[in-house]
């Protein structure tokens, strides 16, 4: 979504206010630039990672998800139920 041209003209009026009021905050912000908006901020090897990552932590969180209902279930009593005889052959 693009600025309207007034909104534009706040952005500049507030960035000229702060780089009057404290030079060294300017300074300290423009070493973060060097990248367009909507530009992904991860470097290019990071940004295959980041799926990888999520992936292996879902997988890590169903096992530990598995182990804690098998030990709740084992401490409950760990009784099956009969079977109904209705899957038997």
């Amino acid at each position: 979504m693009a600025l309207s041209p007034s909104e534009w003209r706040i952005l500049r009026e507030l960035a000229e206010l702060t780089a009057a009021e404290d030079p060294d905050y300017v300074q300290r912000l423009a070493t973060f630039g060097g990248h367009e908006p909507g530009e992904a901020v991860l470097p290019d090897r990071g940004r295959g990672l980041v799926p990888v990552v999520a992936a292996g932590a879902l997988v890590v969180l169903g096992f530990a998800a598995t182990a804690v209902a098998v030990a709740a279930f084992e401490a409950a009593g760990g009784r099956r139920r009969a079977s109904s005889g209705r899957f038997r052959r």
